[in-house]
């Protein structure tokens, strides 16, 4: 109910003319309000009532925030390439998951606070990475591999002990490789641009 009365104040105070149901289709810079009062009002809920749970909608309201960002942050003035959206994705995943560390360290494994910031941070950050174009610089490609082997180290038993970590971390090891080598072999006019609608 959180983002449908945030809208509602912004349509009243804004004239704001977008639909409430394109927040579940759309990226708006304008969405970011909504999702970061959800993530205050699901915070104050999970201080007062302690349930693990209770941080799902905080964890979904932060992947939708990080879609949101970049036309909140760079403007609608101007077009927003793929890539920035990408960047601001693995910044931004890197931070989520950094708050699920945090969480953790500090609340304790018992009642499991930090799952859903590691899940929807961890799809943020792997999003950031996979859905960009393909490239063969190699700075950036040495990036990626070091960000799925950390995932993997992290989610090991020694580690974190993390399965979701080995989830994202394990197949993005593998995918990174291949699309490393696809980038190698693939001409550069022939390469194929993942559609826009897997953001």
């Amino acid at each position: 109910l959180v983002p449908l009365a945030v809208y509602g104040l912004q349509k009243r105070s804004l004239g704001e003319g977008t639909s409430y149901a394109d927040f579940y289709v759309w990226v708006r810079g304008s969405f970011v309000p909504m999702e970061m009062a959800t993530c205050i009002v699901g915070a104050l809920m999970v201080w007062r009532v302690p349930f693990p749970f209770l941080t799902m909608p905080i964890g979904f309201a932060l992947w939708f925030a990080s879609m949101d960002l970049t036309p909140w942050l760079v403007g609608s003035h101007r077009n927003w390439s793929w890539e920035e959206r990408m960047n601001v994705s693995v910044i931004f995943g890197l931070h989520v998951v950094a708050l699920g560390f945090w969480v953790e360290r500090t609340f304790g494994t018992t009642n499991d606070f930090a799952f859903w910031l590691y899940l929807f941070g961890l799809k943020t950050l792997s999003s950031g990475i996979h859905m960009r174009r393909p490239v063969v610089n190699g700075s950036m490609q040495f990036f990626q591999h070091m960000i799925m082997a950390a995932l993997v180290w992290l989610g090991s038993p020694t580690q974190l002990n993390r399965t979701t970590f080995l989830v994202f971390g394990v197949p993005g090891y593998v995918l990174v490789h291949i699309e490393v080598f696809m980038a190698l072999v693939t001409p550069h006019h022939r390469r194929i641009q993942r559609p826009s609608f897997f953001w």
